[in-house]
């Protein structure tokens, strides 16, 4: 399944005034630290993660919907467990998802699956496509 999101990233400007606890519902201690260093571009990195976020949720919200057994959750329920960190030897984005962590967390047990991400900005907006691949 695929899912893409378009975000405006003038809108999470103001985003860098809400506190930790506020961000931390939606992002990793780890995108914290990085948004932290990413001065004066932190909206910018909110923005884009976000967008991953999102775009992964829209993919398996549609790949979840053919599955009878899961119930329906949105994506405050998921974002935490999805954290987007550079690839080690190239630095492009890699989307890790604790699978393991969102099902102790909420008794969801999801399919095993694969997440391939693209993402880009440019001024004013960001865009992220996920492919979500069953295993």
């Amino acid at each position: 399944m695929i899912g893409i999101d378009l975000v405006y990233i003038p809108r999470f400007t103001r985003w860098l005034s809400y506190s930790d606890n506020q961000l931390l519902t939606i992002f990793s201690c780890r995108e914290l630290e990085e948004c932290r260093r990413r001065t004066p571009k932190e909206a910018e990195f909110l923005a884009s993660r976000f967008a991953v976020k999102e775009a992964f949720y829209k993919a398996l919200s549609t790949t979840c919907a053919t599955i009878t057994h899961i119930q329906p959750f949105g994506l405050r329920t998921i974002a935490r467990f999805v954290e987007i960190t550079p690839d080690a030897r190239w630095g492009c984005p890699l989307l890790l998802f604790s699978a393991q962590e969102f099902y102790t967390a909420t008794g969801i047990r999801l399919p095993t699956l694969t997440a391939q991400i693209s993402l880009s900005h440019d001024h004013d907006y960001a865009i992220a496509q996920v492919v979500i691949t069953l295993v």
